[in-house]
């Protein structure tokens, strides 16, 4: 069984973006400047599109753009290209953030956050609500949200009880409470070729709620029963490294019976990325020496992916695979994960070790949630 690439919705939806930022836009008023709060790389958000519909509706006097990295980090090659390919460099100021302190925005701005609505495997979903907290942050704050990750609640395409949602939820009100200034959000989704699918605007949190209704539709899968085996395929930008395409297994591991397999496909080809999380797994033998290094020394980012990582392998017992031209074989074993050359051998592994009729493959997986009913 195959889950493809998710099928396009109605084709009327894809001329959104001009209603949705003019409804944005009235939540903003007539601003003599106004601050834009965009994504990074790591987000397939389509940036250019709603930029060059915003300078095509309005003239601003005074644009200021943020890219908002959260804790990623990038050199300065990536930057310019970034700002190249999302055409965010044409006569306006840009700024990106760095996480060594929470960026700091006038009270009295008004403020655009352009966001990508797509699950999250701990969040619940991306969109410009993280823009304007997470991506903003600083690297403590981040750590302090991310902390509720360790949480089971912390889950994929789930907002209602999901702590880490809850905590962007109550900071991201009290911001907004304490700011002259207005803030409007324009959340897209978007499929993995990068066609718009819907694009709504207007209040953060509002426009949130638009965006999940139609990514709940497109991006999550439930099926009967579990399957014995699955195979997600992560595709750009999370294939990049294995802290993003590590999504791919998360998001879909609900829907692996206990002792089944998933074999993980993704490039890589930046390697492991961001390895704050391997730290933990490299000296941890188990899950128990996990929870005690946590406990006697406390939580560091990164450490979430690393306990719900132990967990998927100790308590439920699911055998993991991986198939990557960038990540050396001892980092996938450091992660738990059996390195394959190619997918016919993953798969013949996988067939040995959770043997069965049921395999299904998810394309654009980094992205998509599978489920149980």
């Amino acid at each position: 069984m195959s889950l493809p690439f998710a099928p396009p919705l109605p084709q009327g939806q894809r001329g959104a973006i001009r209603a949705a930022l003019q409804a944005a836009l009235e939540v903003l008023g007539e601003p003599a400047a106004l601050w834009v709060i965009v994504n990074d790389s790591a987000r397939a958000t389509p940036t250019r599109q709603v930029l060059e519909v915003l300078r095509a509706q309005r003239a601003m006097p005074a644009l200021h753009l943020v890219v908002a990295c959260g804790s990623h980090t990038f050199g300065a090659a990536e930057r310019q290209a970034h700002v190249e390919a999302q055409g965010i460099d044409v006569g306006q100021t840009v700024q990106w953030h760095v996480a060594t302190d929470d960026f700091s925005i006038p009270n009295d701005a008004a403020v655009l956050a352009i966001g990508s609505v797509e699950p999250h495997w701990f969040a619940g979903y991306t969109g410009a609500h993280k823009t304007l907290t997470v991506g903003l942050w600083s690297r403590q704050r981040i750590e302090r949200n991310h902390a509720n990750a360790l949480s089971l609640a912390a889950s994929p395409a789930v907002l209602s009880g999901n702590p880490v949602h809850e905590d962007l939820v109550r900071q991201l009100n009290d911001w907004m409470a304490a700011r002259r200034g207005p803030v409007a959000a324009l959340n897209v989704v978007v499929d993995a070729s990068q066609q718009v699918l819907a694009a709504v605007g207007g209040v953060p949190l509002q426009s949130l709620a638009g965006a999940v209704e139609v990514a709940e539709r497109h991006f999550v899968v439930t099926l009967e029963r579990p399957v014995d085996r699955l195979v997600a395929r992560v595709g750009a930008p999370l294939s990049r490294s294995l802290y993003q395409a590590l999504k791919g297994v998360k998001n879909h591991a609900a829907a692996v019976r206990k002792g089944g397999a998933l074999v993980l496909v993704a490039d890589c080809e930046d390697g492991v990325g961001i390895d704050h999380f391997m730290g933990l797994l490299r000296d941890c033998a188990n899950g128990a020496e996990a929870a005690e290094r946590l406990r006697l020394r406390g939580y560091k980012l990164g450490d979430h992916k690393s306990v719900r990582l132990l967990q998927l392998v100790e308590e439920r017992g699911l055998q993991l695979g991986v198939v990557s031209r960038g990540l050396s074989d001892e980092d996938a074993r450091v992660c738990r994960m059996t390195p394959f050359a190619d997918l016919d051998a993953a798969l013949e592994w996988a067939r040995q070790v959770a043997p069965g009729a049921e395999e299904l493959v998810v394309e654009d997986a980094g992205n998509r949630v599978t489920r149980v009913r």
